[in-house]
């Protein structure tokens, strides 16, 4: 076999071929050759060289360059196909001093990052960092991109990654195929070379291409391999070395190289003020500073209120501070002595546990005139005088006019009946029913909409707002356009995505994809700011005030919640003044319900009604149907006139496609991976 080093083509048993077909008259003898390209995404060259923490692609491509090889013969040199056979592995090298075959490994210096592949269902999104040890993809978890049946798994050598080719793979004659794609980190700079130059190589384990085509009078191999230069130069100031707080540019001018700041110095904002302990700098196995939270206690009697990343638990008579091993524990509160505190063994009488010295002991008397319960024929209320309980009234109303209130003498106890004619409101629109702990209650009744309400999740709208394949519909822009725009927490959404890469470039939060595609990493607002872009992308498909919209499946207001989330980061357009009561969890809780084609039913998500069981409501939190004697297999039939299951089509907006393939599945991507959220876009 013989190798070309600059392009990588491998040719192998030239001479067998010919010796072999020198006997048939059919064929000719042919000659195995596999071209060999490494190519990286970025680092290239010093100009653009790699930083530390860097990301970037490396792609390995296998061109077919096997031809006929019968100098005397018509077709000597005309290219023939090949296949890599199932069950073939490659070696990717992913960094090493030289590029030839054995050169020096580099560990450390890069780092294989597994990804989530296309068409990955959750609960990561394509291109989402994984664990391949967790079922966290849908699908597998390792390459970027890959041809059908290729994997990208990590080596037990840190520094190799394996490319097994799990079925043929066939070549034409001198076809090129891009075999995968994998993503990598730079974690370490390369000292003592010209722009800390290193290499990265492909070799596979023996010969993988072997020739089938009919021209060749035997099937004959070859191996591949290549390499491509990476630069990732020394520093020259702290910031080149990652987290200046904790690294620093060592010997500067003589032997610039990175090195981390002492153990222990102070970094960074406390992510967690509550507790006990204090950022500070760690250095890590590859001898970088790291700024980790929780590292340095703080001083002794500090307030506190967690310890371990727990609330510390409430502790009557005492308060929590900060102990001289960095912990967070209750001790005695002397300013609650004489405080009420603990469980009342009899809430009823007139009294009550006080605190003393830190605990919960002795007896107060609780103030006159407060009530109190003598446990004689529901006699309500009784008041306190001098530590006495005493009352004699019969009395079991309570606040609500809908019951029927009595009491049950065999038991002491008040009886509230409900009674749901009484909660009538003369809108036939509404379902009216009582309850004895909230009395009145008028839910929406769905059938009587006139206008088709229509809704889809935030994920449909993130992957149906761009340009991308040659027959797509932008449904996204189409709906905003219609709608003349959105407004949605204090921002105003106009765009999709650009007609091609880079995608969401100049676009900022004036695009839907900013808000529907982000990592979402804890951070309320971009939750709540992601399910309002989708439910105004419903709104505006539905053509109808927002308000109106929610108020027919939900118990908040679209003004209200994007009113909510504007408050919460400094806006240049002045929110609307934000309800005390409405909470944003609240808010995403509710909006995903209507997202996702479901009604509030008595606060929670219900999507359809089980059939055969009087009022038995069904799916999202309401669960499944519970088995009854009379319905031992109970269906839960979807609500009629459900959003999620109409067509998007409004055809007085004029939106009405007959086609709504995905078209911004890469601009997606595009946007998870930016800046720009709506807590922090520059």
């Amino acid at each position: 076999m013989k190798t070309r080093n600059k392009l990588c083509i491998a040719f192998a048993a030239m001479t067998l071929a010919v010796l072999v077909g020198a006997s048939q008259s059919q064929a000719d003898p042919c000659s195995a050759s596999a071209s060999t390209l490494v190519s990286r995404s970025a680092g290239g060259t010093c100009p653009s060289a790699l930083a530390l923490n860097d990301t970037l692609t490396l792609q390995y491509r296998i061109q077919n360059a096997s031809i006929v090889d019968d100098p005397g013969g018509p077709n000597d040199g005309t290219g023939v196909a090949a296949k890599i056979t199932g069950g073939k592995t490659f070696s990717a090298t992913l960094a090493q001093a030289t590029g030839g075959v054995g050169g020096a490994a580099l560990p450390g210096t890069l780092v294989f990052v597994p990804v989530c592949a296309a068409g990955s269902t959750g609960p990561l999104n394509p291109g989402d960092n994984c664990d391949p040890a967790n079922n966290q993809c849908g699908g597998a978890c390792g390459c970027v991109s890959n041809l059908t049946g290729v994997t990208c798994t990590q080596n037990v050598n840190q520094n190799k990654v394996t490319l097994t080719v799990g079925s043929d793979l066939s070549f034409s004659a001198g076809q090129s195929r891009t075999l995968a794609t994998i993503k990598v980190k730079l974690l370490a700079v390369v000292p003592a070379t010209v722009c800390g130059e290193f290499f990265t190589r492909v070799d596979s384990s023996g010969d993988v291409l072997v020739t089938n085509d009919a021209l060749c009078d035997n099937p004959v191999t070859a191996g591949a391999q290549a390499s491509a230069n990476l630069d990732a130069p020394v520093c020259t100031v702290d910031a080149n070395c990652g987290d200046a707080q904790c690294n620093q540019c060592a010997e500067v001018g003589t032997n610039n190289h990175c090195a981390p700041k002492a153990a222990d110095t102070a970094c960074g904002s406390d992510s967690t003020p509550t507790d006990c302990l204090r950022p500070a700098c760690v250095i890590n196995q590859s001898n970088v500073g790291v700024c980790t939270q929780q590292t340095i206690d703080a001083a002794e009697n500090t307030a506190c209120s967690t310890e371990g990343g727990t609330p510390v638990p409430t502790v009557d008579c005492q308060a929590p501070s900060c102990n001289a091993s960095g912990a967070c524990v209750n001790k005695a509160d002397a300013s609650q002595n004489g405080d009420a505190c603990g469980s009342d063994q009899n809430p009823n009488d007139c009294s009550t546990p006080i605190c003393s010295a830190g605990a919960c002991s002795g007896q107060g008397n609780v103030p006159n005139g407060t009530s109190c319960d003598d446990g004689l024929f529901c006699t309500n209320p009784d008041t306190c005088t001098s530590g006495v309980c005493s009352g004699s009234a019969r009395n079991c109303g309570d606040q609500f006019s809908c019951t029927a209130d009595s009491c049950d003498d065999n038991s002491n106890t008040c009886v509230h009946t409900p009674n749901d004619a009484s909660c009538a409101d003369q809108d036939s629109c509404t379902i009216d029913a009582c309850s004895a702990q909230s009395g009145c209650t008028h839910q929406p009744d769905p059938s009587c909409s006139e206008i088709t309400d229509i809704c889809r999740s935030p994920g449909y709208w993130a992957t149906h707002s761009g340009y991308e394949g040659k027959k797509t519909v932008n449904m996204g822009q189409m709906v905003i356009d219609a709608a003349g725009g959105l407004e949605v927490c204090g921002q105003t959404i106009t765009k999709t995505s650009n007609l091609a890469a880079p995608y969401l470039d100049g676009l900022g939060l004036s695009s839907d994809l900013e808000g529907l595609c982000v990592s979402v990493k804890g951070v309320t607002q971009r939750q709540l700011y992601r399910q309002l872009t989708a439910a105004a992308l419903n709104c505006a498909i539905t053509g109808d005030d927002c308000d109106a919209v929610l108020a027919r499946h939900t118990d908040v207001t679209f003004s209200e919640c994007s009113a909510l989330c504007a408050s919460l980061t400094p806006s240049p357009v002045a929110p609307l003044a934000p309800v005390p009561t409405l909470t944003a969890n609240k808010c995403i809780s509710r909006l995903d319900c209507f997202n996702n084609g479901g009604q509030i039913i008595d606060g929670k998500c219900a999507t359809g009604l089980c059939d055969g069981v009087a009022e038995a409501y069904c799916g999202a939190k309401y669960g499944d149907c519970v088995p009854t004697e009379a319905v031992p297999e109970p269906v839960c039939v979807p609500f009629e006139k459900n959003c999620h299951a109409e067509a998007l089509c409004n055809e007085a907006l004029g939106v009405c496609p007959t086609k709504t393939a995905a078209s911004s599945s890469a601009a997606c991507r595009e946007a998870k991976g930016d800046s720009c959220t709506i807590d922090s876009c520059e």
